[in-house]
C-alpha cells in the first residue's frame, strides 16, 4: 500500500505508512519474484521519470517480494522508500523545495545505502547515489553534487569496458 501511495504522488501518507512499517515491518511493500535481491525489485520498474529541472531521480518504490527475510534488504527498502516520500513531497512545494524535508531523505537514503554496504547490489546503490547527487545539487552543495554524478560517470564507464572486454560476439 505504500508504494502505491508513492505512485499517486500522496508524500505524507506514504511518509506515515511507511515509517510505520519501519517500526513495525509488518506492512511490506510486495512485488512476486522468487528469491529476488533488492536489485531485481528495483529492476521491475521503467526508468523514465525526471525532475522538473531535467534531471533524473529514481522515484520508484521499491516493492519486497513476500518471502524476503533479510532484515537488511528490508530494512534498506523501506529507509529508501521513505527517503522518495521525503524527497517527493519536498519537490511537491511550487517554490524552492524545504531544506528540512530534503535533509531528511538525504539523511534516510544514506542510512539505506548503510545498510547494504558490503552487499553484492548493482542498481540500489547507483540510484541512491544519484538521488543523493540531486538533493545535493537542490540544496546548493554543487561541489558535493558533483562528486557523486563524477562517480557515477566513473562506475559506468568501468561497468561498460568491462562488458565489452567481455562481449562474446564478433563485435
Amino acid at each position: 500500500m505504500a508504494v502505491a501511495l508513492l505512485e499517486q504522488h500522496a508524500f505524507g501518507s506514504a511518509i506515515s505508512k511507511l515509517l510505520e512499517a519501519l517500526r513495525t515491518q509488518k506492512e511490506l511493500p510486495i512485488c512476486h519474484i522468487a528469491d529476488s535481491s533488492i536489485d531485481q525489485c528495483m529492476l521491475l520498474t521503467k526508468l523514465d521519470r525526471f525532475c522538473c529541472d531535467g534531471t533524473f531521480i529514481y522515484d520508484q518504490g521499491i516493492r519486497l517480494p513476500s518471502s524476503a527475510t533479510d532484515s537488511g534488504i528490508v530494512a534498506a527498502a523501506i529507509l529508501f522508500n521513505v527517503a522518495l516520500a521525503y524527497q517527493g513531497y519536498a519537490y511537491g512545494h511550487k517554490e524552492v523545495p524545504p531544506t528540512h524535508l530534503l535533509e531528511k531523505a538525504k539523511r534516510l537514503f544514506e542510512l539505506a545505502a548503510n545498510v547494504r554496504e558490503g552487499k553484492d547490489d548493482a542498481l540500489f546503490p547507483f540510484a541512491v547515489i544519484n538521488n543523493l547527487a540531486v538533493i545535493e545539487h537542490k540544496l546548493g552543495n554543487t561541489t558535493k553534487s558533483i562528486e557523486y554524478f563524477e562517480f557515477l560517470a566513473h562506475v559506468k564507464n568501468a561497468v561498460l569496458l568491462n562488458d565489452e572486454q567481455h562481449c562474446c560476439c564478433a563485435c
